[in-house]
């Protein structure tokens, strides 16, 4: 049982490798590519930041790497904090204050 659990650990780490190399190239990738840069000028209504990544992702697995999981996020991304949304529409992001 123990060698089972150990393969199984290995194939896993070797995955999660690949995976993160796969993502490196993605982040490594010549964004200024004219392919690129002429698919975002054609995008309507331009997209902030949050969906540009989004794009990027899909762009880059349907042109470059067909590969490349857009789904993955690397470990050393933190989650999204839900201070930056909390209260949004609350008055300005103030907490609320109850007398």
């Amino acid at each position: 049982l123990a060698q089972v659990v150990v393969a199984a650990l290995a194939a896993i780490t070797c995955i999660a490798l690949a995976m993160a190399e796969s993502h490196q190239r993605f982040l490594d990738y010549d964004w200024s590519d004219e392919r690129w840069q002429t698919y975002l000028q054609g995008l309507y209504p331009p997209p902030n930041q949050q969906q540009a990544l989004k794009f990027k992702k899909k762009w880059y697995k349907k042109t470059i790497d067909p590969d490349f999981d857009d789904k993955f996020e690397p470990y050393s991304s933190s989650p999204p904090s839900s201070s930056s949304t909390a209260g949004a529409g609350s008055g300005g992001g103030q907490p609320s204050v109850v007398p």
